[in-house]
């Protein structure tokens, strides 16, 4: 069963026996290459992974001197 796909504005009728022969267009490459090669989003994914690394470390000083911090704390109140 042949299938219609449309490729910069043309339309040729594909096979799908076709499709395993297939070899990408030039223009396909350069897409591909560019979206490799680009890493804009790289950086937001770093500073996500910093935030996250960040936190972890905020939260497991809070669940380790928690209680440390808060007698200290109840300590000093009762000196006043």
């Amino acid at each position: 069963m042949p299938l219609g796909i449309t490729i910069d504005g043309l339309v040729s009728e594909v096979s799908l026996g076709d499709v395993a022969g297939w070899i990408p267009s030039r223009a396909m490459t350069m897409d591909l290459t560019r979206l490799i090669n680009d890493e804009s989003g790289a950086t937001a994914l770093e500073y996500g992974l910093m935030a996250a690394a960040v936190a972890g470390v905020l939260i497991l000083v809070v669940y380790y001197l928690g209680g440390q911090i808060s007698n200290a704390l109840n300590n000093v109140a009762q000196h006043l």
